[in-house]
C-alpha cells in the first residue's frame, strides 16, 4: 500500500486505512527534499499541523521523542503536550530514498499496564519471574524444604540470540525471545522454579529431587531449545542467520555447594563461566577452580555484564578545522559504566572479547548517529577499529542494511599496529571505501609510521599521535617531523589531524605547520551532548593564527597581455610571490629550474588562440590545476627539455582544444582523488586533446584516486575528442574506479596514430583505453600498445558498463599495429566490452593477447553481441579463464577471420612484448 508521492498526496487506500484505525498515523521524507509530509492521524497523535513539515522540524521532533522513551517498552516515547501526556509507539524505516515513519497513540494500553500491580514480579515479555520475584519464591521454597532431597540452583545461557536483537525488527525479536522462553517456561513446576535473568540467560532452581532427575531435566531443557521453532502470528516459521540455538547450563547444590541464595547464583554464574570458556554444554560448580580463577572469573563477569546489558555510553570529541575553527567531525570515545575504557579493552583481550567490543562500538555509535541526524548535522563521524577485531564483512554487511544513510559520515580509525598484512587490511579499508566511510590512521609517529603502508590504505586522513604534538613549541625536531609528513600528505591527497592540542602554543605551531584538522581540550573537550560548534574565542584564536601565519601566501597575479618573446622566469616570479599567471596573449615562453618545484598556476584566458612553451618548467599546486584552459581557447603547448606538473596538470574545459608539440619531455604526476593528469575530472566534461610530440620525446602521467583519470575526463560532447598522433606515451593510474585514456560516461571518439603507448590500470573497475561506462569509438593506426589493466572489471580497449537504452555499438578497429594487451579480472575483455554491443576490427596487426578471470573475453565480449572481424593479422592468445569466457568472439557467434594466423598456444610474452616497442615497425603476413 502505497501512503505519499512526491508531492504529499495522500493515497485513497490509506486514507480509507487510517479513517478505520485513527490511533495509527505515518509521515515520509523524500531524502532529496526540504520537506516531509504528515497525514491527519499522524498530525493529531503528534500534536502538529497535517500537511507539509521541514524535515529540521520533523528531525527536532523525533529527537526530543527519544529523549522521552518509555522504560518498560521499546519504541514507545512519552509526549507531553499542553500539561496532557501521550504516549506514542514510533517506528522509523530507512529506504534508500526516503524514510517512513508510523505513529501510534498507545497511551490507553500504557495506562491499563501501569495498574496492574502484580506485574512488579514478573517479567512482562517472558512471563516468567523476574530476578526480584524469582529470589522471592526461591526463599519460600528452602523455608518448605524437608527431607534429603537435594536442590539446585542452574542458569541457562542461549548461544546464538545475541545477534537477532540487530538482526529482526522488534516484534519479531519479541516473538523469537517469547519462544526461547516458551521452550523452557514448560519444565516449571512445583518442583522447578524459573526465571529471567536477562534477555539471553534464564534462572532455574530444583528443589527435593534427585540428582539424577536434575541432570536428566538438563538434557531435557537443552534438547527443548535446540528444537525451538519461532513464528510469527500467522504461524510463518522466522528465519534467522543465528541458526538454531543451544544451550550452557552452569549449576551448584544447595546445601552441599552453597547455603544461601546469593552463593548459589554466584557459583552457577562461575560453572557457567567454565562451560562456556571450555566448550561443554553443563558444568558443576568446583570450589578449587573458583579459589584460583576468581580474579578472571570477577573481570570476565564484569565485562559480560556491560555487553550483555549494553552498559556503554559515549562522549563525543569535536574535531575542527584549523582554517575556521568550524566543526569537520566528532570522534566518538567509549565510555563504559562503573570502570575505564582502557580496563575494557585490557580485559576484553584477556577474554578474546575484543571483536564483540567493535561490533558493539560500532552499532551503539551508528544509532547514536540515526537517533540525532539533526544534531549530527551531516558531519563526519570517527569510529576506533583494532584491524585484528575490524568488523567481519558479514556483520558490515548488516550493519549497512540498517544504517546505509548514515556510512558515508562515518570515519574508521585503524588505531594501532596489527599482525596482519598490509593487504589484508587494505582488503577490509577497501569494503568500507566502497559503502561511502572514510579512513584515518590513528596514532601516526606511533604504529603505522610507515609511508608507503599509508598510500597502500588508500587512507584518507593522518592522526599525528599526541605525543609529538605535545610541547611540539619547544622541540624543532617535532616540528621538521610534522612539516614532512604534511609535505607527504599533501602530495598524495591525504589530510592531516594534529590530536591532543591542549596550549594555544601547540595550537600555533600546528596550524603553521599545514594540518587540516585539530582535536584536543584546546578546542573541545569530549561531552555527552553533541557540540553544534566549539566556543567563538577558541575559533577567533584559530582564525587569527591563520591571519599571521607567515608561511601564507596570498593570491597574487601576473598578467601577461602583450606578446613578449622573451620567457618569462618563472623562478623569479615565485619569489615576487606571484601565485598565478593569466595568459591573454598568442604566445608565451615560460622557463624554470626542474630542481625547484614552483607554486604557481598558468591560466589561459577565454576565447583566445595561443602558443605558449614550457621550459624546463616544474610546477607544483595545492588547490588548483597547474595550467587551467578557459572556455572557447585553443592552446598549442610545446615541451621542450624536461617538465613536470604536480597535483592537477592541464585542466581543458569543454569548449576547448588543446595541441601537445615539442621534442621535449612531459611528466604529470596526479597524485589526488578525483582529479586528471590532462583533461577533466570524472565529473565534468572535457575538449579537444591532441598529442603530437616528436617520436622520441616521453609524455607520462601518473594518477592515483577515487576516480583517477590520466587522460580525457567525465563526457565530452566533441567529434574525436582525443587524438594521440605521434610519441610515447607512459600512463599509470591506480585507484577504485579508472581511466587512463577515454572518458568516465558517455561516448568518446580515440583516435591513435604512430604512437607509442605504454598503460597499466588498477582498480575495482579499471580502463586502460575506453570508457567506463560509454560508447567509445577506437581507432589505432601504425602505432606499438602495450597494456595491462586489473580489477574486479577490467579492460585494455574497450568499455565495462553498458548505457541505458542506448541502440549505438561500440566500435573498435586496429590497423598496421603491435598489441600486446594483458586483462586480468572477474569480468572484462583484452579488447571489446563487456556488456554493449560491439564492431571489432582488426588488420594487419601483430597482437599478444593474455587474459584471466571468471567470465572474460580476449577479442570480443563474453557477456555482450556484435561482430569481430580479423584479417591479414598474426594474433597469439594465451588465457587463465573460467568456462564461460571467450578467446576470440562474442557470446553468441563466433569471428570472422581472413588470412590471418590465429595461435592459442602459449607464447613467449616478455619476448614479444619487448619486440613490440623495439621495433615498432609492422611486417604485414
Amino acid at each position: 500500500m502505497s501512503i505519499f508521492d512526491r508531492e504529499g498526496r495522500c493515497s485513497e487506500d490509506w486514507k480509507l486505512f487510517t479513517d478505520s484505525f485513527p490511533s495509527l498515523g505515518a509521515f515520509k521524507l523524500f531524502h532529496d527534499s526540504e520537506n516531509a509530509f504528515v497525514d491527519k492521524n499522524a498530525a493529531y497523535i503528534l500534536h502538529i499541523e497535517e500537511g507539509a513539515i521541514s524535515k529540521s522540524d520533523l528531525f527536532t521532533l523525533i529527537d526530543e521523542l527519544n529523549k522521552n522513551p518509555y522504560s518498560e517498552s521499546k519504541n514507545i516515547y512519552k509526549r507531553t503536550t499542553d500539561g496532557a501526556t501521550t504516549y506514542i509507539n514510533m517506528k522509523i524505516i530507512y529506504e534508500h530514498d526516503y524514510l517512513i515513519g508510523f505513529v501510534q497513540d498507545v497511551t490507553r494500553r500504557i495506562q491499563e499496564k501501569k495498574g496492574k500491580a502484580s506485574h512488579d514480579e514478573i517479567d512482562e515479555l517472558t512471563g516468567l519471574y523476574n530476578r526480584n520475584g524469582f529470589i522471592r519464591r526461591v526463599r519460600t521454597a528452602l523455608s518448605e524444604i524437608s527431607g534429603n532431597a537435594h536442590c539446585c540452583m542452574a542458569v541457562v545461557h542461549i548461544n546464538g540470540v545475541e545477534k537477532i536483537d540487530y538482526e529482526l525488527n522488534y516484534d519479531k525479536t519479541s516473538l523469537c525471545l517469547k519462544a526461547i522462553s516458551e521452550s523452557i517456561k514448560k519444565f516449571a513446576n512445583n518442583c522447578v522454579l524459573v526465571g529471567v535473568k536477562s534477555y539471553k540467560e534464564f534462572f532455574l532452581f530444583f528443589r527435593q529431587l534427585a540428582k539424577s532427575e536434575i541432570t536428566d531435566l538438563f538434557k531435557q531443557i537443552s534438547d527443548s531449545v535446540s528444537n525451538c521453532r519461532i513464528c510469527d502470528e500467522f504461524g510463518n516459521e522466522i528465519q534467522t542467520r543465528s541458526g538454531s540455538f543451544s544451550a550452557t547450563i552452569g549449576y551448584c547444590w544447595y546445601p552441599d555447594q552453597a547455603v544461601t541464595i546469593d552463593m548459589m547464583i554466584n557459583y552457577a554464574d562461575f560453572a557457567l563461566f567454565k562451560a562456556m570458556s571450555q566448550g561443554n554444554t553443563d558444568r558443576e560448580f568446583d570450589a578449587e577452580e573458583f579459589i584460583a580463577e576468581r580474579n578472571s572469573y570477577s573481570n570476565s563477569k564484569l565485562l559480560s555484564g556491560l555487553i550483555d546489558e549494553n552498559k556503554f555510553d559515549y562522549k563525543f570529541q569535536p574535531i575542527v578545522s584549523a582554517i575556521d575553527g568550524s566543526i569537520y567531525g566528532y570522534e566518538a570515545l567509549m565510555r563504559p559504566n562503573k570502570t575505564t575504557p582502557l580496563e575494557v579493552l585490557r580485559i576484553a583481550r584477556e577474554n578474546g572479547k575484543l571483536y564483540e567490543i567493535e561490533l558493539l562500538t560500532f552499532r551503539n555509535v551508528l544509532s547514536r548517529i540515526k537517533q540525532n541526524m539533526a544534531k549530527f548535522s551531516g558531519k563526519k563521524i570517527f569510529i576506533n577499529s583494532v584491524p585484528d577485531y575490524m568488523i567481519s564483512k558479514q556483520d558490515f554487511r548488516e550493519l549497512c542494511e540498517q544504517y546505509s544513510d548514515v556510512m558515508p559520515q562515518v570515519v574508521i580509525e585503524l588505531t594501532e599496529q596489527s599482525d596482519l598484512t598490509t593487504e589484508e587490511i587494505a582488503e577490509q579499508c577497501r569494503s568500507f571505501a566502497a559503502m561511502g566511510c572514510t579512513i584515518a590512521i590513528d596514532d601516526y609517529g606511533s604504529g603505522y609510521s610507515n609511508s608507503a603502508a599509508l598510500v597502500e590504505l588508500s587512507a584518507d586522513i593522518i592522526k599525528i599521535d599526541r605525543t609529538l604534538i605535545s610541547n611540539i613549541n619547544q622541540n624543532v625536531r617535532k616540528q621538521h617531523f610534522l612539516s614532512g609528513i604534511v609535505d607527504f600528505a599533501k602530495l598524495n591527497g591525504i589530510k592531516v589531524l594534529a590530536e591532543g592540542v591542549e596550549t594555544r602554543e601547540e595550537l600555533a605551531i600546528v596550524i603553521r605547520r599545514g594540518v587540516d584538522f585539530i582535536q584536543g581540550f584546546f578546542t573541545a573537550k569530549p561531552d555527552t551532548e553533541i557540540a553544534p560548534e566549539i566556543p567563538s574565542p577558541i575559533s577567533e584564536i584559530i582564525r587569527s593564527i591563520n591571519i599571521n601565519k607567515p608561511s601564507i601566501k596570498h593570491s597574487k597575479a601576473y598578467d601577461i597581455s602583450s606578446n613578449n618573446y622573451e620567457p618569462v622566469d618563472l623562478v623569479a616570479l615565485e619569489k615576487d610571490n606571484y601565485t598565478n599567471i593569466n595568459v591573454n596573449t598568442t604566445f608565451a615562453h615560460f622557463v624554470g629550474n626542474q630542481s625547484d618545484k614552483l607554486n604557481l598556476s598558468i591560466k589561459v584566458n577565454s576565447y583566445l588562440t595561443t602558443h605558449i612553451i614550457l621550459e624546463n618548467v616544474c610546477l607544483k599546486t595545492d588547490i588548483r590545476p597547474c595550467i587551467i584552459i578557459s572556455e572557447n581557447a585553443k592552446v598549442t603547448i610545446e615541451v621542450r627539455n624536461k617538465n613536470s606538473l604536480y597535483y592537477d596538470g592541464i585542466y581543458v574545459s569543454d569548449s576547448s582544444e588543446l595541441e601537445i608539440i615539442g621534442d621535449g619531455d612531459l611528466l604529470i604526476d596526479n597524485s589526488r582523488n578525483n582529479g586528471c593528469c590532462i583533461g577533466a575530472a570524472y565529473n565534468e566534461p572535457f575538449g579537444k586533446i591532441t598529442v603530437d610530440m616528436d617520436k622520441n620525446s616521453k609524455l607520462e602521467l601518473a594518477a592515483n584516486g577515487d576516480h583517477a583519470m590520466c587522460l580525457g575526463g567525465g563526457i565530452t560532447s566533441v567529434d574525436d575528442a582525443i587524438n594521440l598522433k605521434s610519441g610515447r606515451i607512459i600512463a599509470n593510474s591506480k585507484g577504485k574506479e579508472n581511466v587512463v585514456i577515454g572518458c568516465y560516461d558517455g561516448s568518446c571518439g580515440i583516435n591513435i596514430t604512430g604512437c607509442q603507448i605504454q598503460a597499466y590500470s588498477s582498480g575495482d573497475n579499471a580502463v586502460c583505453v575506453g570508457s567506463l561506462c560509454g560508447i567509445p569509438d577506437v581507432k589505432i593506426k601504425d602505432s606499438s600498445i602495450k597494456l595491462e589493466s586489473l580489477g574486479i572489471n577490467a579492460t585494455c580497449v574497450g568499455t565495462l558498463s553498458p548505457v541505458n537504452n542506448a541502440e549505438e555499438t561500440a566500435c573498435f578497429t586496429a590497423l598496421d599495429s603491435l598489441l600486446a594487451l594483458t586483462t586480468k579480472g572477474q569480468h572484462g575483455t583484452c579488447i571489446g566490452c563487456m556488456k554493449q554491443n560491439s564492431d571489432i576490427s582488426i588488420a594487419g596487426c601483430k597482437a599478444k593477447i593474455y587474459f584471466e578471470g571468471d567470465i572474460i573475453a580476449g577479442i570480443g565480449g563474453a557477456e555482450s553481441g556484435g561482430n569481430v572481424n580479423i584479417s591479414h593479422s598474426e594474433v597469439y592468445i594465451d588465457s587463465l579463464a573460467g568456462p564461460h569466457s571467450i578467446c576470440i568472439g562474442i557470446s553468441d557467434k563466433g569471428a570472422k577471420v581472413t588470412e590471418s594466423l590465429i595461435n592459442l598456444q602459449q607464447t613467449n610474452s616478455d619476448n614479444f612484448i619487448l619486440h613490440a616497442f623495439d621495433h615498432p615497425t609492422i611486417l604485414k603476413p
